[in-house]
């Protein structure tokens, strides 16, 4: 059994396609692990496109944003939630927070969510610091979760669970700018195996795309794409 999962879209719809075309023949099942529509310049496309291939999906902390009536103060969440389609917002609405593949004749269950089993929006230790992720997902009730949020490539093998960061599809966070997945692979005799692919796409029609938007931070969004760095990182 082969599952690719992939997090952190971001409203970029060009990183996405590279990834779903890359995914094409590498797995018998794709999961998308959340944060899909908010920060890039097109989440409407983004949503369509997901819903189109009909991958299963979990929750993140910014689609449960967006979904909220946004703050004032919170300007780039009400732009975001501006393009959507009220059946947008009910895809985001409805969606899990986690999703749980077992395979068949095994208990090696493989745990897909946001950031934590119960928690799309929480802080994630870094994946070397092996106490803070036991104590996190340690009880998760699987061999393996995968998780999105922190926009890293990252595998962690624990005392009773294997952490395995998907990195982003639209923002990586690791100063490379390609899109980043993980295919997780099953063998009977040894469990889950993790590898993750950085796809090559066209960085710059993107992170122009993201300057051309009209969204708001337009200028250093794109700048965190072409870097591949958090935007409050940048420095313009």
């Amino acid at each position: 059994m082969r599952v690719a999962i992939f997090s952190d879209v971001h409203g970029n719809v060009r990183a996405l396609e590279a990834v779903l075309a890359d995914m094409a023949g590498r797995a018998d099942v794709a999961v998308c692990a959340g944060d899909v529509a908010w920060g890039g310049p097109f989440p409407e496309r983004v949503i369509a496109r997901l819903r189109q291939v009909g991958f299963a999906c979990v929750v993140g902390n910014t689609d449960l944003t967006v979904v909220q009536d946004p703050a004032p103060d919170l300007p780039w969440i009400r732009w975001a939630r501006s393009r959507l389609s009220d059946g947008d917002l009910a895809f985001l609405e409805h969606l899990p927070l986690q999703y749980r593949i077992e395979p068949p004749g095994s208990k090696d269950a493989l745990l897909v969510v946001h950031s934590t089993p119960d928690d799309p929006a929480r802080a994630l230790p870094h994946y070397t610091q092996e106490e803070g992720l036991e104590r996190l997902f340690g009880s998760a009730g699987a061999a393996v979760v995968v998780h999105g949020h922190d926009h890293w490539p990252s595998v962690a093998a624990l005392h009773r669970v294997t952490v395995v960061g998907a990195g982003a599809v639209g923002l990586p966070f690791d100063g490379d700018p390609r899109a980043c997945y993980a295919v997780m692979t099953y063998d009977p005799p040894t469990g889950w195996h993790a590898e993750h692919r950085r796809v090559a796409y066209d960085v710059e029609a993107a992170a122009a795309e993201a300057e051309q938007a009209g969204m708001p931070g337009a200028q250093r969004w794109g700048v965190a794409i072409r870097r591949g760095l958090p935007p409050d990182r940048v420095t313009l």
